[in-house]
């Protein structure tokens, strides 16, 4: 379980260093949303009575990073919104 764990993390902390540079560049925001909305869930999901206190300390780390990300992501969709409305 403990490796398959980490396996995740890992896994997850490539995604969401996927996440950040697409936003940087201000790009895919909608598909960026999604995948976020899918990394946060499978921390969620993750039992944190059974990791390792290292991993549990990794995973609240990557669910933050997600957080606010996904909070910049959801900011920068509602401007373009707005943006293209008012033209």
């Amino acid at each position: 379980m403990e490796e398959d764990a980490e396996k995740l993390l890992e896994e997850l902390a490539k995604d969401l260093e996927f996440c950040e540079s697409s936003l940087r560049r201000e790009a895919r925001i909608d598909f960026i949303i999604n995948v976020l909305d899918e990394i946060m869930l499978k921390i969620e999901e993750l039992d944190p009575g059974t990791l390792p206190r290292s991993l549990r300390i990794k995973a609240d780390q990557i669910a933050s990073r997600a957080r606010i990300l996904y909070h910049r992501a959801v900011a920068l969709s509602e401007l373009r919104e707005k943006e293209a409305m008012e033209e």
